[in-house]
């Protein structure tokens, strides 16, 4: 409907139209499968997400791309297709990532903090010891090459001590510049009952 809608008025050529997620499924609801996890923790299944983009004209039909991508690129990718500036007011955490969307270009991202626990950095990705959210608590050491192993089967960190290294050098210096915390609130009435659910 919002594509027939698009067409009839005659939008198509200029509008971008995007279909994703921010997190993967919930436990109860769904199977992330063949990612472990869920929403609410940091394992592939609760993070990894489709994205389909639609541009007549600018995005190739049928045309995909591995390169890594944060959310937070949206805003500055928007920004860039419609000729605004990001130049002003606080620095952004997003990156313009249109040549990798449009045409298949590496990403100009190579790192995402998932948390100031969690990191991946090109192919690896590290999961500190003692890492939590919401329910997902007191995870071990972990260290994954998400390229080979996406799916997190085979925790690398006794044998790449010096990734391990390397990245929670990574995750010192961000924990170094980062605001402090704000006291979480929990959501009321948390969990929050969902239409269709039984």
């Amino acid at each position: 409907q919002v594509l027939k809608a698009i067409k009839d008025k005659g939008l198509n050529s200029n509008t971008l139209v995007i279909f994703t997620s921010d997190n993967g499924g919930p436990e109860r609801m769904t199977t992330n499968g063949p990612y472990r996890g869920f929403k609410s923790a940091y394992h592939e299944g609760g993070i990894r997400v489709p994205a389909a983009m639609r541009w007549p004209g600018r995005i190739k039909a049928g045309s995909t791309t591995d390169a890594m991508l944060h959310a937070i690129d949206l805003f500055p990718t928007f920004c860039r297709l419609a000729g605004a500036s990001t130049s002003k007011g606080q620095p952004l955490d997003g990156l313009d990532a249109w040549t990798a969307i449009s045409s298949a270009d590496p990403s100009p991202r190579d790192e995402i903090v998932h948390s100031l626990q969690v990191i991946r950095r090109g192919d690896w990705k590290l999961i500190e010891k003692g890492a939590s959210y919401y329910t997902w608590t007191d995870q071990p050491l972990q260290l994954y090459n998400i390229r080979q192993d996406p799916y997190e089967k085979r925790n690398l960190a006794g044998e790449r001590p010096e990734i391990v290294a390397q990245l929670s050098e990574r995750l010192a210096s961000h924990r170094k510049s980062a605001r402090p915390e704000e006291p979480p609130e929990r959501i009321p009435n948390h969990p929050p009952a969902v239409y269709g659910e039984d």
